[in-house]
């Protein structure tokens, strides 16, 4: 029996399983989650309690 074509959405959960398994590349020693610099014009709370802390402590 031949091999019909079949539009991916209409293949199995386990057929398109294995067709992305297939596809997907290894990032080998790399991150893959995107990073961005910080942005020192944008608010930041964190940021902001760092720097209150850090004077807090020097006082104490």
């Amino acid at each position: 029996m031949r091999n019909r074509f079949v539009p991916y959405g209409k293949l199995s959960k386990k057929a398109r399983r294995m067709i992305d398994s297939s596809r997907r590349r290894v990032w080998g020693p790399l991150d893959s989650a995107t990073r961005r610099s910080e942005d020192p014009k944008v608010y930041n709370r964190a940021r902001t309690k760092r720097k209150y802390r850090h004077g807090m402590e020097a006082e104490l």
